[in-house]
């Protein structure tokens, strides 16, 4: 029986979501290898950590990522790399196994994937290395450059397997198998692509796969489910549609619970759902919710969309039935509340029915993070400005995301035609503020995306009433006066710098703690945008109350 060895490749950046980083396409891969093939995961991204310095490209943003900030309204503190050295790894490895198959799926990202080809056609050149993923699927030829042998375009489970038996009958044509980009002398060949059709024909992902760790989340052990492919919008800054398809291809209600018994048998009691649109099919919805309801209210369940819900595919009875099967919250995606900007970014409902669903899932007690993006062409300080106070009078937590280039999107190829994308993909991501235009600066973005964190430091002011350590500031040191836990002294610290805000009208952070006081820094942000908030008449409302105050009530309370 021959060997394969899957790989998930490191990443590079100043943060990144641990829970979102399972392996799902390779574990589905493997699992459908495992009956013909001697299979190892390696998820090189899994539970390390280390600072590095970053590339020069992103220097310019450590004037806003302070190492030693302590302040709740941190942004980023260092750069890191999440994961293993992938020389270290290939230098750890004595013999080849008969495949390498290696991840990719952010373009951004793609440079520790790239290395680790290389450094692995390095070390076995005789190797035989497939790329998969959607970065890979997109630029199949730099993958080449790199060393790989073969690309998997678009949905691997099959095609790689057919890949490997070809191979493995000394096959020279290739043609037949689906998704495969393969060269034929120096000529390359792009094969057809298609996708499953019948989503229940792949089998469940078996999470106890040779080499692939326990995955936890908020205690319980983890995993994640995709009860459907594809998605009928055409977002302009959304490019997944080109890898998984324009419709919405749904696993019958009786696989995916049938998925998670089986999963709950083995002890995971917590599932993330990383559809690309999560109850598009209502119908289909109501009957899962049903089944969970039905069959696993006894497990305690804990469910998550952490990949979205847009507001047009929930409704009272739907939340209201999430809440009881064990979704912990709703993240629900908004983008944006302007209805110009809504339309020109093709999205799928309106500000109304957004409201209308947060009004549902407040009267439930079902708690709602709300998606922002900045920094977006064609939006404006004021408008995004505007956006975040939105979400302060509403009862949710903001989940911030500073807009990113995804190659392949309408927006990107917008980009591209106007010689407006960066030259280098690793500054397409979101830590690097990509964007910029006669609207907004970094700086503008950097500040709006502070705001944010001050308002749901707010937020969680007004729902726990938490009380602060006494302190003193004076000639720019804090002074927390008695001994106190981590999560206190955060609340502190943070209480403090919102005066300073309030009084001074800057905003500050915090250095490395000195002896018995915190060194104090104004923060490199815009202060045009903070006359700005100050000159608006605005309230903050609490993320799991009702309760609200406005400015001047804030100012009184600090």
């Amino acid at each position: 029986m021959k060997t394969i060895y899957l790989i998930q490749p490191p990443i590079e950046d100043f943060y990144t979501t641990p829970i979102r980083n399972i392996p799902l396409g390779l574990i589905q891969i493997g699992t459908v290898l495992k009956s013909s093939h001697k299979v190892k995961i390696f998820d090189l991204r899994y539970n390390k950590k280390k600072k590095i310095n970053p590339p020069e490209i992103f220097k310019p943003l450590l004037k806003y990522y302070h190492e030693y900030n302590a302040s709740p309204f941190s942004l980023y503190k260092n750069y890191y790399r999440f994961g293993y050295n992938t020389s270290e790894f290939v230098k750890n490895l004595d013999q080849p196994p008969d495949y390498f198959a290696i991840s990719s799926l952010c373009t951004t990202y793609s440079e520790t994937s790239l290395e680790l080809i290389s450094a692995i056609k390095n070390k076995f050149p005789n190797s035989t290395i497939i790329a998969g993923g959607t970065d890979a699927s997109i630029r199949p030829e730099v993958y080449f450059g790199a060393g790989a042998d073969f690309v998997i375009k678009g949905e691997g489970e099959f095609s790689l397997l057919k890949l490997l038996k070809a191979i493995e009958k000394r096959e020279r044509f290739l043609e037949s198998i689906e998704n495969l980009v393969w060269e034929k002398g120096s000529k390359k060949i792009y094969n057809r692509t298609s996708l499953i059709k019948d989503l229940d024909t792949v089998p469940f992902p078996d999470y106890s796969l040779d080499g692939l760790p326990e995955y936890i989340y908020n205690g319980k052990r983890h995993a994640m489910i995709m009860a459907g492919r594809g998605c009928p919008y055409r977002c302009k800054f959304c490019s997944i549609a080109r890898t998984m398809g324009y419709n919405t291809r749904l696993r019958s209600v009786e696989n995916v619970v049938e998925e998670i018994a089986e999963k709950v048998k083995i002890g995971i009691t917590s599932f993330d759902f990383e559809d690309d649109n999560l109850g598009h099919n209502k119908k289909w919805f109501n009957d899962f919710l049903d089944y969970s309801i039905k069959y696993f209210k006894k497990d305690n369940l804990h469910f998550y969309a952490m990949n979205g819900i847009t507001a047009s595919n929930v409704d009272e009875t739907i939340l209201t039935k999430m809440k009881e099967a064990g979704f912990q919250y709703i993240n629900l995606s908004l983008v944006n509340p302007e209805p110009a900007i809504q339309k020109k970014l093709k999205r799928p409902f309106t500000t109304s029915m957004f409201l209308e669903v947060i009004n549902h899932a407040n009267k439930i007690g079902l708690p709602v993070i709300a998606y922002l993006i900045l920094g977006m062409p064609g939006d404006t300080v004021e408008k995004m400005l505007n956006a975040i106070l939105f979400l302060a009078s509403t009862q949710c937590l903001i989940g911030p995301s500073i807009f990113y280039i995804t190659p392949e999107s309408e927006m990107y190829n917008e980009l591209k035609e106007k010689g407006k994308l960066p030259q280098n993909v690793e500054s397409f991501r979101a830590t690097c503020v990509p964007y910029t235009d006669e609207n907004f600066t970094r700086e503008d973005i950097i500040t709006l995306f502070a705001i944010t964190r001050i308002v749901n430091f707010i937020k969680y002011i007004i729902d726990r009433k938490p009380q602060p350590a006494e302190f003193e500031i004076k000639d720019h040191k804090l002074f927390i006066k008695n001994s106190i836990s981590g999560s206190q002294t955060r609340i502190t610290i943070g209480l403090a710098l919102l005066k300073l805000l309030f009084e001074e009208g800057k905003l500050y952070y915090t250095g490395k703690k000195t002896r018995n006081y915190y060194p104090l820094m104004e923060e490199n942000v815009s202060k045009k945008i903070l006359r700005k908030l100050f000159d608006t008449r605005w309230t903050i409302k609490g993320y799991l109350t009702s309760r609200s105050l406005s400015l001047s009530q804030l100012c009184s309370l600090i």
